[in-house]
């Protein structure tokens, strides 16, 4: 039973890090995603599933169908520290962990967690882990990975209707989709006992 979930979740791992395009701005900075349209006035990428748009005179070139797998561009070496991050910057980073529905989910977590602790560490717990100040330790990874005008559009794309249904549904589609691949996981791995005899 192990084994089937253990490779249920490599099979939802290595859809993660699908194939992805590039482009390659004059500013130095690399965009990886999934291409969606090119013209000779603007290329469409659609990183992280929110479609952006680059004009030409912006791009110094594009790969497409890059190679490397998309995850492997994000390094999470040489993070700043939280003091060499603009405050402004900052306040976004920690707006967009509220309104993707990090913060909440953390809150509930912790509650839980310490709803199942020992009676007699329930109260430590509850003094000494604060969810705003991991929220504040992850700033810098979300400084490394996010420019700020990708900030701005996630948290209006999450403050739409559309944004607001995902994160509603999201829950229920990650837990169905965990459950459709161990069952087709688990389905494989009996087919395959039964045709070598085991």
């Amino acid at each position: 039973m192990r084994k089937i979930l253990f490779l249920a979740i490599i099979i939802l791992g290595i859809s993660a890090s699908a194939m992805a395009d590039k482009i390659y701005l004059k500013n130095g900075t690399i965009i990886t995603g999934q291409i969606e349209s090119k013209d000779r006035n603007a290329v469409v990428i659609n990183v992280k599933g929110v479609p952006r748009r680059y004009f030409m005179q912006q791009i110094d070139s594009i790969d497409e169908s890059s190679q490397e797998a998309a995850i492997t561009d994000y390094s999470l070496e040489n993070l700043k520290s939280l003091s060499e991050i603009p405050q402004d910057k900052v306040d976004l980073i920690l707006r967009f962990l509220e309104v993707d529905g990090t913060k909440q989910r953390m809150k509930e977590n912790l509650k839980t967690a310490i709803a199942n602790a020992p009676e007699d560490k329930q109260p430590q717990l509850k003094a000494m882990i604060r969810v705003d100040e991991i929220l504040t330790e992850l700033v810098p990874v979300y400084d490394k990975l996010f420019e700020k005008d990708e900030l701005e559009e996630i948290i209006l794309f999450y403050q739409s209707f559309a944004g607001k249904k995902l994160q509603e549904v999201a829950p229920i589609v990650l837990n169905e989709t965990v459950k459709v691949t161990y069952e087709y996981v688990r389905e494989k791995f009996k087919n395959s006992q039964k045709a070598t005899g085991n």
